[in-house]
């Protein structure tokens, strides 16, 4: 048996597209840790600059009184003129270090209220009846805080216990290359064709689908341990985990944990249980390789089935009666975390589970009955060839029936004398592209039913601003904007009048504010649009042509929110095309076609100019169907004011795209993505026919074209 694992390594590392792969995979993840150890936050504080700070206090500073005088120190050092960034840096991390030590002080009062609440819903009727889940859950939620009473919560650094165990990036990539190993280990050879020798073997039954189980295993053991590995590495080196020994409960986000354990002990428990959801997510996806028996429809299967997976942790809450799914789900196994975070229980029968237990049974009903499925299927695979062989040997002394209108028909498929047909053929009924298709476009719409932008109160009167300032920037237009300065300013006044006038009566100060003629929502409309008039002033007196635009629709489709948007769409677009191509070549590999084809008349040549705008053609289309949602939406809520303004009518627009309207930089946009979707789906499809294998065309086209945007989309 370990041999047959030996060879089933040295299969998987034949060819060095994996290992190079998994290095790739490795250098981005260890990358995206680095980054989050120094990226700032919105305050302008990074994960190393907090635990600088951590490391210049000593544990007779860590206390309520200590941290108040030394944040009263440093605000005296605050000039009136001018703010010093760096005096303001340290406050910022003094005072999320005093937020914390203020949290754990509340821990015994926190225990102690906890305590009080259940005693008082335990006395109400709908809580009291013996022998319910509400009374079983009230006991058992009792019992488990009743023993933290013990616990001493002590404040200390906290980014490698979170850099380590909340690291989506880490759970995104691994799920990745796990993905790809096992296509690797149970498709490959049915896509090379050696699976029916295999299965005719000696060993090639019960030792073989032993020897392949056991391959995955162990690999989701190594990649998981390489991989968190990694990022233990990278806390350890760059921060610090702080007091091991103390309680889990000290750590920011686990305050209301219901555990008995230490940082150490949790890290432990975190690391066995990441092991176990990944193995349990593995025998998922192994199910769905030995049923669909190709790459592509197991992909398929895969996404969809973690899609499906992750509506239902998202969007099912707590008091439906579909819980049990959010529960039993396997996308907990991606937030390994919240098993230990939050104390919840499941209305099993009457009887209150832990969250825990869910989440071990879940992992048990993965990985036993999926290897019994997986075996089943692997074994009855093996009974349909047998007799399949059997059938063959009896039926080849048989006279063949003679065929009817042949030069029509060919078992049911009609012949034709177009090369454009069959190529066309080949990537959508052959390969399976119209399901993957098929599946993109219904994706898209639910994406269009779901996508929500809306018009709030402030946007519904920056509108009517913008609709008045529209166009070249004039004097009449300047004048309104004073005198609607001057009024705001004025009802300002009067509200604040009001304010100190009825300060003892709060009734009072509601009604008459309600009489002011004016809103905190048209202020901040008002302000929005008076800055950026006097932005486009400047710009003006540069002698640049300028025009008022409506701001938001450009904002959406050109700025900083935008970027998010097109990479999701670009990822979507790879997935779809790569799917959809990955087989090009290897139909005709697999099949010796790419020999016959060299030595047709049409020639080599001419077949992949035809396989190039056949690419072309649906890359076009499903670009445009990776875009419309989104785009579609921006202009049916918002419009698309100031079409033929100048650029620099736009603030952000880059320097280079200055000559040009905001018009024909949007449709400049469109093309660039559509010359860009054909020139990515080339690339697949020479990769393919290169490669001329689904399983290390998927992979490296993963490495090529999605690692990289899902860095960008993870930072």
């Amino acid at each position: 048996m370990s041999k047959l694992i030996f060879y089933e390594y040295k299969k998987i590392f034949a060819k060095k597209s994996i290992f190079w792969f998994v290095i790739l995979c490795l250098a981005v993840n260890i990358g995206l840790s680095v980054h989050k150890v120094f990226a700032l936050n919105e305050e302008g504080i990074s994960q190393i600059d907090l635990y600088h700070a951590y490391q210049k206090l000593d544990d007779t500073e860590m206390n309520l009184q200590s941290l108040e005088n030394k944040m009263d120190s440093i605000s005296s050092a605050f000039s009136t003129e001018k703010i010093d960034e760096k005096i303001l840096k340290e406050l910022l991390l003094i005072s999320q270090i005093y937020n914390q030590v203020l949290e754990l002080e509340t821990y015994e009062s926190y225990l102690d209220n906890m305590k009080i609440q259940i005693e008082k819903m335990s006395k109400s009727s709908l809580f009291s009846k013996e022998n319910t889940y509400s009374e079983r859950n009230l006991r058992a939620t009792m019992d488990a805080y009743q023993k933290l009473h013990n616990v001493i919560v002590k404040a200390d650094f906290d980014g490698g216990v979170l850099l380590v165990t909340e690291n989506r990036a880490t759970d995104l990539i691994l799920i990745v290359v796990l993905a790809i190993l096992v296509m690797e280990v149970f498709i490959s050879e049915r896509e090379s064709g050696t699976w029916v020798l295999l299965k005719s073997m000696k060993a090639g039954h019960i030792e073989l689908f032993i020897s392949k189980m056991g391959t995955v295993f162990l690999s989701n053991l190594v990649v998981v341990i390489l991989f968190y590995g990694s990022d233990f590495f990278i806390a350890a080196l760059t921060l610090d985990f702080g007091n091991v020994n103390r309680a889990i409960q000290s750590v920011n986000g686990y305050f209301t944990s219901a555990m008995q354990s230490s940082v150490k002990q949790y890290l432990v428990y975190f690391f066995c249980m990441k092991i176990i959801g990944m193995i349990s997510l593995c025998c998922i996806f192994i199910v769905l390789c030995v049923i669909f028996k190709s790459s592509i429809m197991a992909s398929l299967a895969g996404i969809f089935t973690a899609l499906i997976e992750l509506l239902l942790w998202k969007n099912i809450s707590v008091n439906s009666w579909l819980y049990c799914l959010r529960q039993m789900n396997l996308s907990a196994f991606v937030y390994t975390e919240k098993f230990f975070k939050e104390y919840q229980n499941m209305n099993f029968f009457s009887w209150p589970v832990s969250k825990l237990f869910c989440g071990i049974a879940l992992a048990f009903f993965c990985i036993v009955p999926g290897c019994l499925i997986s075996f089943v299927l692997y074994y009855k695979e093996t009974v349909i060839l047998h007799q399949r062989s059997n059938n063959y040997r009896f039926n080849i002394y048989r006279k063949p029936k003679e065929k009817k209108y042949c030069f029509q028909k060919e078992n049911g498929f009609e012949i034709h004398a177009s090369l454009w047909y069959y190529e066309f053929y080949k990537l959508f009924i052959l390969s399976r592209g119209w399901i993957v298709f098929l599946l993109f476009i219904v994706l898209q719409g639910s994406r269009f039913i779901g996508i929500q932008y809306f018009i709030s109160y402030e946007e519904f009167y920056y509108q009517i601003y913008s609709e008045t300032l529209k166009g070249e920037l004039k004097e009449e237009k300047e004048s309104f904007l004073q005198e609607e300065k001057n009024r705001i300013e004025t009802l300002e006044r009067n509200r604040m009048e009001i304010i100190q006038k009825y300060e003892n009566e709060p009734g009072k100060i509601q009604y008459y504010l309600s009489k002011l003629d004016i809103d905190s929502e048209q202020i901040n409309a008002f302000e929005r649009a008076y800055s950026q008039y006097q932005s486009l002033k400047k710009v003006e007196l540069q002698d640049t042509k300028i025009e008022y635009v409506y701001e938001t629709p450009w904002e959406l489709l050109f700025g900083k929110k935008a970027i998010r948007q097109f990479v999701i769409c670009y990822i979507m677009f790879v997935v779809v095309m790569l799917l959809i191509l990955c087989s090009c070549g290897a139909n005709e590999k697999i099949t010796y076609m790419n020999e016959l084809i060299n030595i047709s008349v049409a020639g080599l040549h001419s077949i992949l100019i035809k396989k190039i705008v056949i690419t072309i053609a649906i890359a076009g289309f499903v670009a445009i169907v990776a875009l419309f949602p989104n785009t579609t939406k921006i202009i049916s809520t918002y419009g698309l004011q100031g079409f033929k303004a100048p650029s620099r009518s736009y603030t952000d627009i880059p320097v280079f795209l200055q000559q040009y309207t905001l018009g024909e930089i949007f449709i400049l946009s469109q093309v660039i993505c559509f010359i860009t979707a054909c020139v990515i789906s080339c690339l697949i499809l020479f990769l393919s026919e290169k490669v001329g294998n689904r399983i290390y065309t998927l992979l490296m086209g993963t490495g090529i074209f999605l690692i990289p945007s899902l860095t960008l989309l993870l930072l």
